[in-house]
Protein backbone atom coordinates (compact mmCIF):
# COMPACT_ATOMS: atom_id res chain seq x y z
CA UNK A 1 0.00 0.00 0.00
CA UNK A 2 3.04 2.42 0.99
CA UNK A 3 4.57 1.64 -2.45
CA UNK A 4 1.19 2.37 -4.34
CA UNK A 5 1.06 5.55 -2.49
CA UNK A 6 4.53 6.48 -3.15
CA UNK A 7 4.60 6.00 -7.20
CA UNK A 8 1.76 8.12 -7.29
CA UNK A 9 -1.48 6.52 -7.21
CA UNK A 10 -3.60 9.27 -4.67
CA UNK A 11 -5.93 7.60 -3.04
CA UNK A 12 -5.06 3.86 -1.56
CA UNK A 13 -7.43 1.54 0.17
CA UNK A 14 -6.28 -1.38 2.08
CA UNK A 15 -8.94 -4.28 3.02
CA UNK A 16 -7.90 -6.56 6.11
CA UNK A 17 -9.87 -8.37 8.30
CA UNK A 18 -11.47 -6.71 10.82
CA UNK A 19 -9.17 -7.50 13.70
CA UNK A 20 -6.38 -5.70 12.04
CA UNK A 21 -7.88 -2.35 10.54
CA UNK A 22 -6.91 -0.50 13.54
CA UNK A 23 -3.34 -2.11 13.25
CA UNK A 24 -3.05 -1.57 9.32
CA UNK A 25 -4.47 2.53 10.08
CA UNK A 26 -2.24 3.28 12.56
CA UNK A 27 1.05 2.21 10.83
CA UNK A 28 -0.09 4.05 7.49
CA UNK A 29 -2.49 6.82 8.28
CA UNK A 30 -2.37 7.84 4.52
CA UNK A 31 -4.60 5.09 3.31
CA UNK A 32 -7.80 4.14 3.90
CA UNK A 33 -8.84 1.15 5.39
CA UNK A 34 -11.78 -1.22 4.45
CA UNK A 35 -12.56 -3.66 7.28
CA UNK A 36 -13.60 -6.83 6.17
CA UNK A 37 -15.50 -10.55 7.16
CA UNK A 38 -12.70 -12.71 8.28
CA UNK A 39 -12.26 -16.63 9.39
CA UNK A 40 -12.19 -17.84 12.65
CA UNK A 41 -8.20 -17.52 12.07
CA UNK A 42 -8.14 -13.94 11.92
CA UNK A 43 -7.59 -13.52 7.70
CA UNK A 44 -9.40 -12.77 4.49
CA UNK A 45 -13.18 -14.79 5.16
CA UNK A 46 -15.81 -16.19 3.14
CA UNK A 47 -18.06 -13.16 3.76
CA UNK A 48 -15.42 -10.50 2.54
CA UNK A 49 -15.74 -11.45 -1.22
CA UNK A 50 -18.80 -9.35 -1.86
CA UNK A 51 -17.56 -6.67 0.61
CA UNK A 52 -14.63 -6.71 -1.51
CA UNK A 53 -16.64 -6.53 -4.58
CA UNK A 54 -19.02 -3.31 -3.72
CA UNK A 55 -15.49 -1.72 -1.99
CA UNK A 56 -13.97 -1.55 -5.64
CA UNK A 57 -16.77 0.64 -7.22
CA UNK A 58 -15.18 3.66 -8.11
CA UNK A 59 -11.67 2.18 -7.63
CA UNK A 60 -9.29 1.57 -10.45
CA UNK A 61 -6.99 -1.05 -9.85
CA UNK A 62 -6.68 -4.03 -7.03
CA UNK A 63 -3.41 -5.31 -5.71
CA UNK A 64 -3.69 -8.88 -4.00
CA UNK A 65 -2.08 -11.27 -2.03
CA UNK A 66 0.47 -10.26 0.37
CA UNK A 67 0.42 -11.36 3.56
CA UNK A 68 -3.52 -12.79 3.03
CA UNK A 69 -2.31 -16.89 4.45
CA UNK A 70 -3.20 -20.10 2.68
CA UNK A 71 -6.54 -20.62 4.47
CA UNK A 72 -8.82 -22.02 2.99
CA UNK A 73 -11.52 -19.64 3.31
CA UNK A 74 -8.78 -16.96 2.07
CA UNK A 75 -7.93 -19.21 -0.72
CA UNK A 76 -11.74 -19.47 -2.39
CA UNK A 77 -12.36 -15.78 -1.76
CA UNK A 78 -8.78 -15.05 -4.49
CA UNK A 79 -10.53 -17.69 -6.79
CA UNK A 80 -14.02 -16.00 -6.67
CA UNK A 81 -12.21 -12.29 -6.84
CA UNK A 82 -10.14 -13.29 -9.52
CA UNK A 83 -13.49 -14.59 -12.04
CA UNK A 84 -15.73 -11.18 -10.41
CA UNK A 85 -13.06 -8.06 -9.90
CA UNK A 86 -14.69 -5.79 -13.25
CA UNK A 87 -10.98 -3.64 -12.54
CA UNK A 88 -7.61 -4.71 -13.29
CA UNK A 89 -5.51 -7.07 -11.16
CA UNK A 90 -1.88 -7.62 -9.58
CA UNK A 91 -1.52 -10.88 -8.27
CA UNK A 92 1.71 -11.62 -6.00
CA UNK A 93 2.75 -14.01 -3.23
CA UNK A 94 -0.26 -16.10 -1.56
CA UNK A 95 -2.90 -14.76 -4.29
CA UNK A 96 -0.55 -16.85 -6.83
CA UNK A 97 -0.33 -19.41 -4.68
CA UNK A 98 -4.26 -19.63 -4.29
CA UNK A 99 -4.27 -20.44 -7.88
CA UNK A 100 -1.88 -23.27 -7.67
CA UNK A 101 -4.31 -25.93 -9.40
CA UNK A 102 -6.46 -23.62 -10.00
CA UNK A 103 -5.54 -21.65 -13.09
CA UNK A 104 -8.10 -22.21 -15.51
CA UNK A 105 -9.89 -19.26 -13.37
CA UNK A 106 -7.61 -16.96 -14.99
CA UNK A 107 -9.63 -17.49 -18.14
CA UNK A 108 -12.97 -16.25 -16.50
CA UNK A 109 -11.55 -13.33 -15.84
CA UNK A 110 -13.36 -10.17 -16.40
CA UNK A 111 -10.84 -7.40 -16.42
CA UNK A 112 -6.38 -7.65 -17.16
CA UNK A 113 -4.72 -9.46 -14.53
CA UNK A 114 -0.44 -9.65 -13.49
CA UNK A 115 0.71 -11.88 -11.84
CA UNK A 116 4.29 -11.44 -10.36
CA UNK A 117 5.51 -14.85 -9.28
CA UNK A 118 9.26 -15.63 -8.17
CA UNK A 119 10.68 -18.81 -9.34
CA UNK A 120 9.49 -21.07 -6.31
CA UNK A 121 5.73 -19.40 -6.72
CA UNK A 122 6.24 -20.44 -10.57
CA UNK A 123 6.81 -23.49 -9.97
CA UNK A 124 3.63 -24.04 -7.63
CA UNK A 125 1.34 -22.37 -10.16
CA UNK A 126 2.54 -24.72 -12.94
CA UNK A 127 3.56 -27.93 -11.05
CA UNK A 128 6.79 -28.09 -12.34
CA UNK A 129 10.70 -28.09 -10.51
CA UNK A 130 11.93 -25.02 -10.06
CA UNK A 131 15.25 -25.85 -11.95
CA UNK A 132 12.99 -26.25 -15.13
CA UNK A 133 11.56 -22.46 -14.18
CA UNK A 134 14.90 -21.04 -14.17
CA UNK A 135 16.48 -23.54 -17.14
CA UNK A 136 13.37 -21.97 -19.69
CA UNK A 137 12.50 -18.49 -17.73
CA UNK A 138 11.27 -16.68 -21.21
CA UNK A 139 9.86 -19.78 -22.70
CA UNK A 140 7.83 -21.00 -19.00
CA UNK A 141 6.91 -17.57 -19.11
CA UNK A 142 5.55 -16.61 -22.67
CA UNK A 143 3.77 -20.23 -22.36
CA UNK A 144 1.79 -19.12 -19.42
CA UNK A 145 1.24 -16.21 -20.53
CA UNK A 146 -0.50 -16.86 -23.79
CA UNK A 147 -2.63 -20.25 -22.35
CA UNK A 148 -4.17 -17.93 -19.87
CA UNK A 149 -4.41 -14.39 -21.92
CA UNK A 150 -2.69 -12.82 -18.40
CA UNK A 151 0.65 -10.82 -18.14
CA UNK A 152 3.59 -12.86 -16.08
CA UNK A 153 6.06 -11.14 -14.44
CA UNK A 154 8.78 -13.49 -13.22
CA UNK A 155 10.85 -12.50 -11.01
CA UNK A 156 14.50 -12.78 -10.72
CA UNK A 157 18.02 -11.96 -12.25
CA UNK A 158 16.64 -10.65 -15.40
CA UNK A 159 12.70 -10.31 -14.58
CA UNK A 160 10.71 -11.70 -17.64
CA UNK A 161 7.28 -9.76 -18.44
CA UNK A 162 5.32 -11.78 -21.01
CA UNK A 163 2.33 -10.67 -22.29
CA UNK A 164 -0.75 -12.28 -23.81
CA UNK A 165 -0.24 -10.81 -27.44
CA UNK A 166 3.38 -12.34 -27.32
CA UNK A 167 5.63 -9.68 -26.07
CA UNK A 168 8.33 -10.13 -23.78
CA UNK A 169 10.48 -8.33 -22.10
CA UNK A 170 13.62 -8.22 -19.67
CA UNK A 171 14.48 -6.11 -16.91
CA UNK A 172 18.21 -6.42 -16.06
CA UNK A 173 18.50 -3.73 -13.64
CA UNK A 174 18.26 -4.18 -10.23
CA UNK A 175 20.95 -5.07 -7.44
CA UNK A 176 21.39 -7.85 -4.48
CA UNK A 177 19.74 -5.68 -2.45
CA UNK A 178 16.74 -6.33 -3.48
CA UNK A 179 17.27 -10.13 -2.59
CA UNK A 180 15.35 -9.59 0.67
CA UNK A 181 11.65 -10.28 1.88
CA UNK A 182 9.37 -7.58 0.89
CA UNK A 183 10.66 -6.01 -2.62
CA UNK A 184 7.64 -8.19 -4.02
CA UNK A 185 5.31 -7.02 -2.49
CA UNK A 186 6.21 -3.11 -3.03
CA UNK A 187 6.47 -4.44 -6.82
CA UNK A 188 3.15 -5.23 -6.27
CA UNK A 189 1.96 -1.82 -5.09
CA UNK A 190 4.11 -0.21 -7.47
CA UNK A 191 2.63 -1.76 -10.58
CA UNK A 192 -0.86 -1.38 -9.21
CA UNK A 193 -0.06 2.08 -8.40
CA UNK A 194 0.43 2.37 -12.36
CA UNK A 195 -2.70 1.09 -13.22
CA UNK A 196 -4.35 3.21 -11.22
CA UNK A 197 -3.33 6.16 -13.35
CA UNK A 198 -4.30 4.99 -16.36
CA UNK A 199 -1.01 2.95 -17.64
CA UNK A 200 -2.01 -0.01 -20.03
CA UNK A 201 -1.29 -2.93 -17.99
CA UNK A 202 1.62 -5.01 -20.20
CA UNK A 203 3.48 -0.82 -19.90
CA UNK A 204 2.83 -0.44 -15.77
CA UNK A 205 4.34 -4.49 -15.60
Amino acid sequence: ARSGLRIGAGLVSVASPNALAPIIQSCLAEAMCVPSAESIEGTLGAGSEDELLKASVGMDACAIGPGLSMHRETVQVVRHLVQRMMIPLVIDADGVNALAGFADVLQRAKAPVILTPHPGEMARLINRPVADIQKDRIGVASAFALKHRVILVLKGAGTVVACPDGRVFINSTGNPGMATGGTGDALTGMIGGLLAQGFLPCEAA
